[in-house]
């Protein structure tokens, strides 16, 4: 059987100008993998889905380095491509973090004081 060859095409903006966000799910993949590499190992989901996480970043360099290249009409990445999507891609992935934890600690503060105060 011949390999089939497919295109991946880049998601595209939506009407409000909004970039899609695609999460994979991997777990499937990660589990069969370590079973294969070492069957008496148990694995807890939390690790698993940590690895997930994992997997779902190094996905968005990827795509973020396809983007890249497609803008300066190349057809092939390289290690420019991957440089320039980490750059991008990590302050905006820690800005969002960080923002997401100061709300989870006001959230708990509220919570806080709400039930001892």
């Amino acid at each position: 059987m011949a390999p089939t060859t497919e295109k991946k095409t880049l998601p595209e903006a939506g009407a409000s100008g909004k970039k899609r966000t695609q999460t994979v799910e991997f777990e499937k993949h990660i589990y069969e993998v370590a079973m294969k590499e070492n069957p008496e190992l148990e694995i807890t989901g939390e690790a698993i889905d940590m690895m997930n996480e994992m997997m779902n970043v190094l996905h968005k360099i990827v795509d973020e380095a396809a983007r890249n290249a497609a803008v300066s009409n190349q057809t092939s990445l390289n290690i420019k491509d991957f440089k320039v999507a980490v750059k991008q891609l990590i302050p905006r992935d820690l800005k969002q973090d960080i923002k997401d934890r100061e709300s989870q600690q006001l959230i708990d503060v509220d919570i806080g004081l709400v039930i001892f105060g």
